[in-house]
Formats: structure tokens, sequence, C-alpha cells
């Protein structure tokens, strides 16, 4: 069926942002489209909101659950800077989406080519040579 996962489960799309991120605009139109086309619904949220929506559990292959919601696929819009990673908190909201059973976009390999560290690293003469 359009939109679930089973016959009672919304799918939930949990775009990952920065704390206080003000540019939603661009976002809102990736919100209406999978929702007209998919039935998806979408939220926004923070490393520290998805940490304390984890709280001490051991993620590993387990649905990750955010306020109530189902999220099928967390979808990166931050965590490539190390200024996304202010404390041990974001850290851990980072390793509960990636042991999760979610879908991750990009995937950890991306994800890490995606950040301007490794990009740094990768542009140095005779490390990808």
């Amino acid at each position: 069926k359009k939109g679930t996962l089973d016959d009672k489960t919304v799918t939930w799309v949990a775009m990952l942002v920065q704390e206080g991120e003000a540019n939603a605009a661009d976002q809102r139109l990736l919100e209406f489209t999978l929702l007209k086309r998919h039935g998806f619904r979408m939220m926004r949220v923070t490393l520290r909101q998805v940490a304390e929506a984890c709280q001490q559990q051991d993620m590993s292959g387990k649905p990750l659950i955010i306020d109530g919601r189902h999220v099928a696929l967390v979808y990166f819009r931050a965590g490539y800077t190390p200024r996304d990673y202010t404390s041990d908190i974001d850290w851990k909201g980072y390793e509960c989406i990636e042991l999760s059973r979610a879908i991750k976009c990009p995937c950890i390999s991306y994800h890490l080519a995606g950040t301007k560290k490794v990009q740094q690293k990768l542009c140095e003469p005779g490390e990808v040579e």
C-alpha cells in the first residue's frame, strides 16, 4: 500500500539537519514531493533529538523510532563537518542511526567521502595515486 510499511504504519523519512537550521525552503519541496508521489511523511531531526529518542537502547538491527514514528530512511543534510559533532550526544545520535535498521542516505562510505576532512586528505599528493 502506498506510503505504508504495512497496513497500519505510515512510512517516515527523517531529514537530519543542523541545530537551529533555518533554511527549510528546499527541504519543504522535498517533503511535499515525498508525500504527493509516495505517501511518505518527513520530519526534520537533529543528532541530539535522535540520541534522546534512542536513550540507552541497543539499536543493533532495530527499527529507528523517533517520537513514536517508525523511521524507514534517514536523509543526511547535516553531519558532514566537525561542527556537527560538538558533544558526545551528537556522536550517540549518529551511532543510533548507523546501528538501526533505517536506510541511510547516503550510506556510511559515501557519507565519509563527503566530509571535508576526507576530501582534504584525498587532495593531498600521493593519497590517491
